[in-house]
């Protein structure tokens, strides 16, 4: 199955690393896991959300700049060198918590601020940094995050050649592909300032989209007035061939704009900004969007999405907000019908029209069909398929038009939905299905899942199986102690393994279901293995 987890409520899970908090970001299309810091550093990216599809595992800031004759290079994330891992993390004295605003749905800002007063080498500096994540529930503009970083020199001293940006690391690839990291490109778009990666091949459909970076607003370095929001720093390297040090790092992030990558590779990407001269008590402000889209394309069509919203302070235009977001309670499914039913906060908008619910036979991520349109808190869905997996997501309209995202964990279920037979209340009844089984079965949502169904089982029973030679292969507990799914229905799933952890060879093969009562019905089942 796709999806192993289910982050229901927040939309920012927190967990502490070296005492200070540490957010997930479920909001939009792009989400972050399991950490994102205020340290220049974002963990484990997904798009879409949900989706386990990741593209980028670290992304991570970068900044160097001279004082006194003193030269300072940091970086967010971990290049595998102690002297550059987390550097901003661990100069920071600060370990501020993240602060919230937006409305947490639609919305989502985390704030916080940071300094390099434990910096080693070259020892303390008297530089402070804030940091801002804004990310969107909306289908605009929720492709991308923006991260803004202010920094101001508090010493006495001048800083030179004052240079920023971020490092890239992206595999991409599908959650399904092998080594998705090998074929890709590293590109320059000049029209755009995106720095962007792409896959060679598109994997055959699995991998369509590109992941960049864009400077969205900083000073101009030869200072003229206004912003500027072009890279002068675009460079990359293999992951084979990694950073050797500061000076490597330094150098990349200062060698000009290279050219587009010759040849498909594992590379990580750096694009950065400069040179400034912060004098005492100035302070300089960057903004970058790391944006996906499908193909070069969507990928500027977002980044210009991206850049729209700097004409109003970053927040979505007035005519353009839809009403808030709807939580999706758990789903609870009676037999052949489930039920879905959510919460009301998005009628408190004066201009609500309606919620649309929608439903995917095939992913926690599409595609989608309209099931419904109403302006009540709940649908039944009648039309269902007994084991068959089922996935939703409920949005909110407005009398405009504008509607919701679709994306975030709270509108959405993320594990599949399979409706159950009630349970029969003699043995007798019990059903394999499929039999035989043919290499796969209908219900099944990736081409390496196997499984099979009991069906019309007894309230609480055991299903032993063996093979033709009477040796048993597994016992199944069914809505008694050891089971993993207890729901008291009258159908058990089994993923063709054996008690023994291995995959069960084609064959004949022999159950037995027995109630705690004694009484028992027998049967029998034919898997074959192979193509679907």
């Amino acid at each position: 199955m796709r999806r192993g987890r289910l982050p229901l409520w927040p939309v920012v899970c927190l967990s502490v690393l070296g005492g200070a908090e540490q957010a997930d970001i479920q909001v939009g299309k792009v989400w972050v896991s399991p950490s994102v810091s205020n340290y220049g550093y974002l963990g484990n990216f997904e798009y879409p959300g949900g989706s386990l599809d990741h593209y980028i595992i670290e992304y991570s800031a970068l900044l160097s700049y001279q004082v006194t004759d003193q030269q300072v290079v940091l970086f967010g994330g971990t290049l595998g060198q102690s002297e550059l891992d987390y550097g901003f993390f661990r100069a920071d004295g600060r370990q501020e918590d993240w602060t919230r605003s937006g409305d947490g749905r639609s919305t989502l800002i985390l704030g916080a601020s940071a300094d390099l007063s434990q910096l080693a080498d070259p020892g303390p500096q008297q530089l402070t940094y804030s940091t801002s994540i804004r990310a969107y529930a909306h289908e605009k503009y929720d492709d991308f995050l923006l991260l803004t970083h202010q920094f101001t020199n508090l010493g006495v001293d001048t800083l030179r050649d004052f240079t920023f940006g971020y490092h890239l690391p992206a595999d991409v690839g599908a959650g399904g592909v092998s080594t998705p990291e090998l074929d890709d490109w590293t590109a320059l778009d000049s029209a755009s300032g995106l720095a962007y990666m792409y896959d060679d091949d598109g994997d055959n459909g699995l991998t369509p989209y590109y992941v960049g970076q864009a400077l969205m607003e900083a000073p101009d370095p030869a200072g003229g007035l206004g912003n500027v929001q072009s890279w002068t720093g675009f460079s990359y390297y293999l992951m084979v061939e990694p950073i050797v040090g500061p000076a490597d790092l330094l150098a990349r992030m200062t060698d000009g704009l290279w050219e587009d990558s010759p040849s498909p590779g594992p590379y990580s990407v750096i694009s950065t900004v400069g040179p400034y001269t912060l004098a005492p008590g100035a302070s300089v402000i960057f903004t970058v969007a790391l944006v996906y889209g499908e193909g070069l394309e969507g990928l500027r069509e977002n980044l210009n999405n991206a850049r729209a919203l700097r004409e109003t302070g970053w927040i979505i235009p007035l005519d353009e907000q839809p009403p808030q977001v709807p939580q999706l309670a758990e789903p609870q499914v009676s037999g052949r019908l489930v039920r879905l039913e959510w919460d009301s906060r998005a009628e408190s908008a004066t201009d609500f029209y309606q919620y649309l619910l929608y439903r995917s036979t095939e992913s926690a991520v599409g595609p989608w069909e309209l099931l419904d349109s109403t302006t009540a808190n709940s649908i039944t869905d009648l039309d269902v398929r007994v084991g068959f997996p089922y996935f939703y997501t409920v949005r909110s309209e407005d009398t405009q038009g504008n509607r919701s995202g679709r994306w975030g964990a709270l509108c959405r279920t993320l594990d599949p939905v399979r409706p159950l037979n009630a349970y029969s209340s003699t043995v007798g009844k019990v059903k394999v299905v499929p039999n035989p089984y043919l290499g796969g079965a209908d219900w099944e949502l990736e081409d390496y899942e196997s499984s099979i169904f009991f069906t019309h089982l007894p309230v609480s029973c055991t299903i032993t199986i063996f093979t033709l030679t009477g040796e048993e292969v597994i016992a199944l507990p069914h809505n008694l102690s050891g089971d993993q799914t207890p729901d008291g229905s009258g159908d058990e799933r089994w993923d063709l393994v054996s008690r023994n952890r291995q995959t069960i060879a084609s064959g004949l093969y022999l159950y037995r279901v027995q109630t705690p009562q004694g009484e028992s019905q027998t049967g029998q089942f034919v898997i074959i293995k192979g193509a679907r």
